[in-house]
């Protein structure tokens, strides 16, 4: 089994099984492992029949200690984890954008391993940009390090636009990295007809770290080094939205401002950016959307037609979907009663929403909108500003939406 052919390495062992031998050749002769593979791999055929060329690999493998094998390890696992559904779908989408000069090669490639090991060896910038783009999902999924920002204006916007070098001389100086910053800038590809965001990604100096080392002739040696820090921005046009990932919170606001102002051209005097959080913990006990009384002149009907819920983790969740006229409250209390023990119960981690309403003509409508989680909704698609304003004035008096301006 794949899970046993290198020891305490699972990840290198499916690698190793699944890719063309070719290009498992070319990863372990990568010069980040020549320091312990190189003289291994040399001695290689590289003229000799797949066979022996591939027992000859695993035994090179087999043969290094295991704090090497988990160096290699290490990288094994990052060209694994593009190659589930959503990544690799991410990673053919962006091979497109002639920029990283990649759609042929990936093409060529048999299925989504081989696809991830040659993006990682030969369009590293390309896989780096997948990744990035996993990255954030997983930031927005959990909202761990992680700020949205609603933009009161619909600016258009494309990679080829951000000025690299003006943003990074900005958010430095306003960050305050004496030694610079990297801005680079991709356009996501567009998803459920929506136009494609741009992700942006800003690379810092990290703090000073030190770690001895024992040199050849058995003595020590001092070394210093600056690990990355990276920051990633995606700006949303069709969503009206600035997301920003990073540890620190302060450094999120004051980016998002910078790329509003500075490369959007918004006016952040008069229209500051807002913040929105959602907090769906009131649909644990009720599904029930009472019409608060100062909207009722415009709205007729409000309910709930679906609802998510993780039960125990995030990984494993049921959703109830139901027709308009149907008391889902009811229906949810018989379904998730019986699967969800009362004692810390399910998290609610979608709600759809179902507005029947009349404008100021008396013109009938409907407005449909998802919230998910703490940072999502794509009511903000909405292109009607005055059904927008309608859902959000909604969320506010059932005590499930909160605007804080940046």
């Amino acid at each position: 089994m794949a899970r046993s052919l290198f020891r305490g390495a699972p990840e290198l062992s499916r690698l190793f099984i699944e890719s063309p031998i070719q290009l498992i050749s070319e990863f372990l002769s990568h010069s980040q492992f020549s320091v312990f593979l190189s003289d291994a791999m040399a001695a290689v055929p590289a003229d000799a029949e797949d066979q022996i060329r591939t027992e000859r690999m695993a035994e090179a493998l087999r043969a290094l200690k295991s704090d090497r094998i988990n160096l290699i390890e290490i990288e094994a696992r990052r060209v694994m984890l593009m190659t589930d559904t959503t990544p690799d779908a991410m990673l053919r989408r962006l091979a497109e954008d002639p920029r990283f000069a990649a759609k042929e090669g990936l093409k060529g490639q048999r299925d989504a391993v081989a696809r991830s090991l040659w993006a990682y060896l030969h369009a590293i910038a390309l896989f780096e940009a997948a990744e990035r783009a996993m990255q954030v999902r997983v930031y927005r999924e959990h909202g761990t390090l992680y700020e949205a920002w609603s933009i009161d204006a619909s600016i258009p916007l494309a990679a080829a636009g951000v000025d690299h070098d003006a943003l990074s001389k900005e958010i430095a100086e306003r960050l305050q990295h004496d030694d610079g910053c990297k801005v680079e800038a991709v356009d996501l590809p567009a998803e459920n007809g929506e136009s494609q965001d741009v992700l942006l990604a800003v690379t810092f100096f990290g703090a000073y770290a030190s770690q001895k080392t024992v040199q050849p002739d058995k003595s020590t040696k001092l070394l210093y080094f600056r690990p990355p820090d990276e920051m990633l921005l995606v700006y949303s046009h069709a969503r009206r939205r600035i997301e920003v990932c990073s540890r620190d919170r302060v450094e999120r606001k004051i980016v998002a401002n910078l790329f509003a102002a500075d490369t959007l051209k918004h006016d952040i005097s008069n229209k500051p950016l807002t913040q929105k959080t959602y907090n769906l913990s009131r649909f644990r006990n009720s599904l029930k959307l009472p019409i608060p009384d100062e909207e009722a002149h415009r709205v007729k009907k409000a309910g709930i037609i679906e609802v998510q819920v993780a039960l125990g983790d995030w990984s494993r969740k049921v959703t109830l979907s139901v027709a308009p006229e149907d008391d889902i409250d009811a229906i949810a209390r018989s379904v998730f009663g019986a699967i969800i023990p009362k004692a810390g119960g399910g998290y609610v981690t979608k709600v759809r929403f179902r507005i029947e309403h009349v404008d100021g003509r008396g013109r009938k409508g409907v407005l449909q909108f998802d919230v998910f989680g703490r940072n999502k909704s794509n009511i903000q698609s909405e292109r009607d500003p005055a059904k927008r304003e309608l859902g959000y004035d909604l969320l506010e008096a059932w005590g499930v939406l909160e605007r804080i301006p940046a």
